[in-house]
């Protein structure tokens, strides 16, 4: 159907609405309509509220790493309730600190002996992923530097598990907030399956006790240096800046961390091996980073 324009004052232009459309959606005067703006295109659109996502699973046998993980993907796949079947105490004591250190904003609403609900209670908004994430790199940052001062002092860290609990909170909601955007996802799981390296490195460190040489400390710089590449990269939303992690990758990976790898013996090549991984990690989150950073600046 076509409308003609009508002047309202000096320089206000207005349309009527068809009035079939305003009584199928009970619209009166001083109601709210959206507009959304496609180059010469004008959508209007009644704001609806969207009925929460929800989700019934059963966990009856199930260990605690299976828990965890069941609950976590249910929570990146955007549900907002979910009800949890469970047969024993155990089950309910991991739901109750997948909660506390994977979930953020879900909350335990409702408790019997036979299930659980739990639901997005104060999520933050998923518009501010960005900061969520900008969090996400600073705490990997902090766990490479006090992985690195475990290697110098042989001494463990006691927020090492702290930081990891906040990594992976944050890396849930950013993964949540992403779930329909293929590049976004790929790069925030690279970047977090590197991080789970380092934390592995700190874990090993703290049991073993063992002697990192220069060597395997050299190497391991090469993955604080290219990870804060790539830090600088996607805050900048600069492409440029990561053609030095492809020349490292081939050079640290295929002619470094291989002779390292056979000129040293017994412990501390668990540790060059994970460093090793971390590094081409970081380096496989480079390719998803460049398509955001392309759709990124194409839509400036």
């Amino acid at each position: 159907m076509k409308r003609k324009l009508v002047r309202q004052g000096s320089s206000t232009l207005m349309i009527s609405l068809p009035s079939k459309w305003v009584k199928s959606n009970n619209l009166d005067k001083g109601s709210e309509i959206d507009i959304d703006e496609k180059e010469n295109v004008l959508e209007i659109s009644v704001e609806r509220k969207e009925k929460k996502k929800e989700l019934k699973i059963n966990i009856q046998g199930y260990s605690p790493t299976a828990i965890r993980s069941i609950l976590t993907n249910a929570y990146r796949l955007s549900y907002d309730k979910i009800i949890v079947e469970y047969s024993s105490e155990k089950e309910s004591e991991s739901i109750s600190q997948t909660l506390k250190r994977s979930l953020i904003g879900f909350e335990m609403v409702a408790k019997t002996e036979k299930y659980s609900v739990i639901e997005n209670i104060t999520e933050p908004s998923l518009v501010h992923s960005d900061v969520v994430f900008m969090r996400l790199l600073h705490n990997i940052k902090e766990l490479l530097e006090a992985t690195k001062r475990m290697m110098n002092t042989g001494k463990e860290h006691e927020y090492i598990k702290e930081l990891e609990e906040n990594i992976q909170r944050y890396d849930n909601f950013c993964r949540r907030s992403a779930i329909s955007d293929t590049l976004m996802t790929a790069f925030y799981k690279e970047v977090s399956q590197a991080q789970r390296e380092i934390y592995l490195i700190a874990q090993y460190l703290n049991t073993e006790k063992t002697k990192v040489s220069k060597e395997t400390q050299d190497l391991y710089d090469t993955s604080i240096y290219v990870f804060e590449k790539l830090r600088e990269a996607y805050s900048k939303k600069d492409i440029s800046m990561l053609e030095e992690i492809h020349i490292i990758e081939k050079e640290i990976i295929y002619d470094k961390g291989y002779k390292l790898l056979k000129t040293k013996k017994g412990a501390e090549n668990i540790i060059i091996f994970r460093t090793l991984t971390a590094i081409r990690m970081f380096y496989l989150s480079v390719s998803p980073l460049i398509g955001m950073i392309l759709l990124s600046n194409g839509k400036q």
